[in-house]
């Protein structure tokens, strides 16, 4: 799972029931799987840091600020 070029998470499966091979198309909807997987994660850990935010500026707590900020900074544009 990969969100703005960075690794996120891994989906891992077990082999079919039927012991084949995915077909393409079943690959497909895995990735398609993952990748929304990916975004989700990623807007959840931005949400985190927005209300991370929004409670050190209620707190006017600069510790926090900082953090957050150097969080946002490691990660890569979209």
């Amino acid at each position: 799972m990969i969100a703005r070029g960075q690794l996120v998470g891994v989906l891992a499966c077990g082999p079919k029931q039927d012991g084949e091979t995915p077909a393409p198309d079943e690959r497909a909807v895995l990735a398609t799987l993952a990748q929304a997987a990916g975004i989700a994660f990623d807007t959840l850990r931005t949400n985190a840091l927005r209300s991370a935010v929004d409670r050190a500026l209620e707190q006017d707590d600069l510790g926090v600020l900082r953090r957050a900020q150097a969080a946002f900074q490691r990660s890569p544009a979209p």
